[in-house]
């Protein structure tokens, strides 16, 4: 079994300062090429800079949410691509609930992949026995 290269996941969120509802479906790559994962980091460095220890908590996190959804979406509702990515949003618990259900998706695909894997080992444990 392969891992998919892409995944879908749907949002529908309230805006804890807008107010608003969000809804939508995305699709997310499930791996990034070694360029991407660094482009991802670049990223990040950006939003906080290079001594990241000076960066709070909460700017840390928003800046890596933002950044490991910048490579990773493919496709996503119209409200999101008109907010810049989530950044120009004013509800960090929108941007947190895209993040959260991404790598909830993502963890999944690789969790099938790693139950498979598990399952081959009596099989394969036998091969090397032959």
């Amino acid at each position: 079994m392969a891992i998919q290269n892409t995944v879908d996941f749907n949002i529908k969120t309230v805006g804890d300062v807008s107010g608003q509802t969000f809804e939508g479906l995305f699709t997310v790559k499930t791996k990034l090429s070694i360029a991407e994962t660094l482009r991802e980091k670049e990223l990040v460095r950006k939003f906080i800079g290079y001594n990241s220890q000076e960066a709070d908590r909460e700017t840390a996190m928003i800046a890596g949410a933002v950044a490991y959804l910048a490579m990773r979406i493919v496709k996503a509702p119209q409200w999101w691509k008109e907010s810049n990515g989530g950044q120009d949003l004013d509800d960090v618990n929108v941007l947190a609930a895209v993040n959260n259900a991404a790598q909830a998706k993502i963890a999944a695909e690789y969790e099938k992949l790693a139950q498979e894997a598990e399952k081959a080992q009596p099989f394969l444990k036998e091969q090397l026995k032959e």
